[in-house]
């Protein structure tokens, strides 16, 4: 299960946080294997973010943490769509997107652990 964290330093509108959420979850298929039927997405708006030492411009910072995707597939497209959604819904420019990606080797959900050698 994929777990996103969404910080941004601006208030999103109700709408808007919902197109994000849509359009974060539809993008997600961008990594093989994972859906939006899997994703837990947290969204916090108006979080204090000082870029180069300013706090003026629309800046998002994303966490994407991921299990079983050792070799890291589809990040590259899912950045690009990610940077553009974030432009697009937020008016984040894309120099002013950040995410950080996070190979998770343990899992834990519904009483259960998973690790990735459940699935090797």
């Amino acid at each position: 299960m994929p777990f996103m964290t969404v910080r941004l330093n601006r208030h999103l509108e109700r709408e808007r946080e919902n197109e994000l959420k849509e359009r974060i979850g539809k993008a997600l298929s961008l990594i093989p294997g994972k859906n939006e039927q899997s994703l837990l997405l947290a969204i916090e708006d108006n979080c204090p973010i000082y870029l180069r030492g300013e706090g003026d411009s629309p800046t998002a910072y994303v966490e994407l943490s991921v299990f079983g995707n050792e070799r890291h597939g589809g990040y590259d497209r899912l950045t690009a769509a990610l940077s553009r959604i974030f432009r697009e819904v937020a008016g984040v420019s894309p120099e002013c997107f950040y995410i950080r990606y996070s190979d998770i080797q343990a899992w834990g959900v519904a009483d259960r652990t998973f690790d990735r050698k459940d699935f090797c």
